[in-house]
């Protein structure tokens, strides 16, 4: 018998970095294109693994310092949550 203790709810947090805001947005769609569409497939998606109910929390955009102060390497801080069903 499977009870709502079972069930877990998985965190993740995906840093993508980037020389410019093009490459960092391009980035950022492939990877969210990637883990959207690999839920189902049949042997080696998420659901396939019992990960369900892909979910995006948050989207942070973040400017890191470079050489002499600049603010050059652009990234973005994507945080994403699957819940884990124990059957």
């Amino acid at each position: 018998i499977q009870t709502t203790l079972q069930d877990i709810r998985l965190n993740l947090e995906i840093r993508i970095w980037a020389r410019n805001e093009k490459e960092k947005n391009d980035l950022w769609e492939q990877v969210n294109s990637r883990l959207a569409n690999i839920q189902f497939t049949s042997l080696t998606g998420s659901v396939a693994n019992n990960l369900m109910n892909f979910n995006i929390l948050s989207s942070v955009e973040v400017d890191e310092e470079g050489e002499g102060g600049a603010s050059v390497i652009k990234s973005r801080v994507i945080q994403v949550q699957y819940n884990f069903y124990n059957v």
